[in-house]
């Protein structure tokens, strides 16, 4: 009897772990956070580069990774129920903006899908009025 117990115990606890690395890499793998290359001339204005905009499908942080740019940039995000081009969508940075050195990769903490926007894109603001390059790897999910 006992021993009947301990096997069907046993059972159930493998089928339990199964299920539940299965659904959990489930949950990771709904992200879109493949980097995508952004790269933009500045002309040094002082006014923001925004990315194009780009389906969020869950509640993780955005992620960027300042690639070569010519200066570092601080990074905001603004989300948006459509994809509207090139329109500035609202701003929905949870917590202070990130600044990325070049080189530097952080993710961007937001509140894109809580205030139940479908779309994220990044504000970036150079770190010099100078004329210089965005160049850039961007998510707008993470693992």
């Amino acid at each position: 009897m006992i021993k009947n117990l301990i096997t069907k115990t046993a059972i159930f606890m493998t089928l339990f772990t199964i299920i539940f690395f299965t659904y959990s890499n489930n949950i990771k793998a709904a992200g879109n956070y493949t980097d995508t290359r952004f790269y933009q001339y500045y002309n040094g204005d002082g006014s923001d580069v925004f990315t194009p905009y780009r389906l969020k499908k869950d509640y993780t942080s955005s992620y960027s990774y300042n690639n070569r740019s010519t200066y570092g940039y601080t990074a905001n995000v603004y989300g948006s129920y459509i994809n509207s081009g090139s329109g500035i969508g609202t701003y929905c940075t949870y917590g202070t903006p990130r600044h990325l050195s070049v080189g530097q990769a952080k993710y961007l903490p937001n509140l894109v899908k809580e205030r139940g926007y479908n779309y994220a894109q990044l504000g970036l603001m150079s770190d010099s009025h100078n004329p210089s390059i965005f160049d850039m790897l961007w998510s707008p999910d993470s693992i």
